[in-house]
């Protein structure tokens, strides 16, 4: 149960959740049961989905929230700075837009 457990807590810290109690418990509902690895693999395909599905603005959010920064370089050049002490930028991109989602693709 302690990699069932363990990814379902990795899986929830993900989706940001605060508390996989819950989760935890169905993992070990999943575990008795034979079915945790039909359950984590249901998982992980709802967060595959929900991930392709996020707006560009979600995806930016989540980019600048990691830390990460998008500026012009030059006109019509945007660029990414990642917060892992990367100095150098990465792009460019046409738009701003583009760059924070690459950025987020980065994280």
């Amino acid at each position: 149960m302690n990699a069932t457990a363990s990814s379902i807590q990795a899986l929830s810290q993900e989706a940001g959740w605060k508390d996989s109690t819950t989760l935890v418990l169905i993992g070990q509902w999943a575990e008795r049961t034979g079915q945790a690895s039909a359950l984590l693999q249901h998982l992980n395909d709802v967060a595959r989905h929900e991930e392709e599905n996020l707006s560009s603005e979600t995806k930016m959010l989540r980019a600048h929230t990691a830390g990460y920064t998008v500026r012009e370089r030059a006109p019509g050049a945007f660029v990414f700075n990642d917060p892992d002490g990367n100095d150098a930028d990465n792009g460019p991109w046409p738009t701003e837009s583009a760059a924070w989602n690459a950025a987020y693709a980065d994280f």
